[in-house]
């Protein structure tokens, strides 16, 4: 889905990838992409991508959509988001399920 909205366009479809660890660590990796006529074209579209998170003491938020500048046209922008977990971390996310406490 993508959505025009004052000179922006906000796109509702961020990639997630939850992998396991060894250990209690939690890392978050988010990886910003997209196609340009040069390299550097591509990678000033992928750098003028806004995707966003908050978190608090204990808690992760992500937002489910980005957004980019409308006048950088659609070409393939794309985030994805990877979560490396273990130990005593839990995800809760509508389509992954919670753990107990």
């Amino acid at each position: 889905m993508i959505k025009i909205e004052n000179e922006s366009a906000i796109v509702g479809n961020v990639k997630l990838t939850v992998l396991s660890s060894s250990n209690d660590d939690l890392k978050l990796e988010i990886s910003r992409e997209s196609n340009g006529s040069t390299f550097e074209s591509a990678k000033d579209k992928a750098e003028n991508i806004d995707y966003g998170f908050t978190n608090d003491s204990s808690s992760l938020y992500l937002n489910s959509f980005f957004s980019y500048p409308s006048d950088d046209l659609l070409r393939d922008q794309e985030v994805s988001e990877t979560i490396v977990t273990g130990g005593q971390n839990c995800l809760s996310r509508s389509f992954v399920p919670s753990c107990d406490l």
